[in-house]
């Protein structure tokens, strides 16, 4: 399960939820920034995690 600080933090900065039913288990949140475009905040599991603890992010464009 996503850390729910890691996500909230960016909703702070102005990025919205995008709405869909999330599971309890899932491990991502796709969330929506304040020009439309879509990104997913991902929790990696401990032995995959970097020094640094970024991830990489895939934008994805909204389909019309």
């Amino acid at each position: 399960m996503i850390e729910k600080a890691r996500w909230r933090r960016l909703l702070k900065m102005g990025a919205t939820l995008y709405p869909r039913t999330y599971k309890p288990d899932e491990d991502f949140r796709i969330l929506v920034d304040r020009e439309g475009n879509h990104f997913c905040v991902v929790q990696l599991p401990k032995e995959k995690r970097r020094e640094s603890n970024i991830a990489s992010i895939l934008t994805v464009p909204p389909s019309n």
